[in-house]
Order: C-alpha cells, then structure tokens, then sequence
C-alpha cells in the first residue's frame, strides 16, 4: 500500500482526485507547484495516517474541509498560495499533533477560531496574507510550544491579548500590517525567547513598556 506520493514541481492541472482518499495507509501527499485547481476533495479527511499534507502554490479554489479535522496523526499542513476562500474550520482545532500550520497566501476570511488553542504542539502558525478579521483570540495564549507566529496583513482588530506573554517559546511574532489597537501588554516583556517582534502599521497606542527591556 502507498506510504509516499511526490509529485511536487511538476505542471500537473485539473482537480485533485477523490479517489486519492482510498490511500489509507498514506502518510505524505506532495503536490506543491503545480497547477492544480478546482476544490480540496472532502475525501482528504479519510487518509488516517496521514502526517505530512503538502498542497502549496497551486491554484486551488474553495474551502477548507472541515473533514481535514480528522487527521489526528497530521503534523504538517502547507496550503499557502492558492486561492482558498472559506473561514478557518473550528476542526483545525482537532488537530493535537499539528507543528507545522500554513495557510498563508489565500483569501481566507472570517475569524481565527479560538479552537486553535487546542494545538498543543504547534510551533509555527502562519495565516499572513488573507482577510481574516476580528480580534486576536485570548486562547493562542495556551500555545505553549509556539515557537513562530506570523498573522500579519490581514484586517484583525481589538488589542493585543496580554495571554501571549504566556508563550514562553516564541522566537518570532508578526503581525504587523492589521489594524490592531490599544496598548501593547507589560506580558510581551515575559517574551524572553524572542528575537522579532513586528507590529509597525497597525493602530496601537499608549507608551512602550519598559518591560520590553527584559527581551535579552
């Protein structure tokens, strides 16, 4: 039974096949740069071993399927740069050994749900570049592995949660482009680990912390 299926960087067009969802001991699927279109067969959710989904720069349309929930083995999901429109699934959430989260580069809207904060391994999240709205859930505080979270040029508002001084692994956060407001939290100072922190072309206000001094 097929394990791996590597066909990236090909110029492979038309849809994704359904039928790929028969492939249950599947563990990795490669599609990325190709020229794949149409939407992401629901039958994707049937792949139970899955760990490794990559479908990037393609020129896919539709939803995310709530299905892809089902995948509890699932530690990477690339999706980035196609043309994906749907809110985020709730179902993400289900998704407990996820490290690797990408779906950037898309038109996806809606909120970040606040099942997200479920993803207990989660190291990198990265949603940049869609229209995603509403504010920063508090829940992204209990991401406690989170080493990498990249939100930026999307339309969120509301205040920074102080929650996210709580991410005591977090090498790097961006959400710069957004439209963000209030004060920055005195917790980023609790950000020990940090090397970036970019929020330029948002509405924030207020003084800087001078906590921000502890970011060693």
């Amino acid at each position: 039974a097929m394990e791996k299926l590597l066909l990236y960087m090909n110029q492979l067009s038309g849809v994704i096949p359904s039928e790929l969802g028969h492939l249950s001991r599947m563990t990795g699927l490669y599609l990325f740069s190709n020229v794949l279109t149409g939407s992401l067969p629901t039958e994707l959710g049937l792949l139970a071993a899955m760990e490794d989904l990559e479908l990037p720069m393609n020129l896919l349309t539709g939803v995310i399927p709530s299905e892809l929930g089902q995948l509890s083995s699932m530690t990477a999901l690339y999706l980035w740069s196609n043309v994906l429109r749907s809110s985020l699934p709730t179902e993400l959430g289900l998704l407990t050994a996820m490290k690797d989260l990408d779906l950037s580069k898309n038109q996806l809207s809606g909120i970040i749900p606040s099942e997200l904060g479920e993803l207990s391994s989660i190291t990198k999240l990265y949603l940049y570049s869609n229209v995603l709205t509403g504010s920063l859930p508090t829940e992204l505080g209990l991401l406690a592995a989170m080493e990498d979270l990249e939100l930026p040029t999307n339309q969120l508002s509301g205040g920074l949660p102080s929650e996210l001084g709580q991410l005591s692994e977090m090498i790097l956060l961006y959400l710069f482009k957004n439209s963000l407001t209030g004060p920055l939290p005195t917790e980023l100072g609790l950000l020990t680990a940090m090397e970036h922190l970019s929020l330029y072309e948002n509405t924030l206000s207020g003084v800087i912390p001078s906590e921000l001094g502890q970011l060693s």
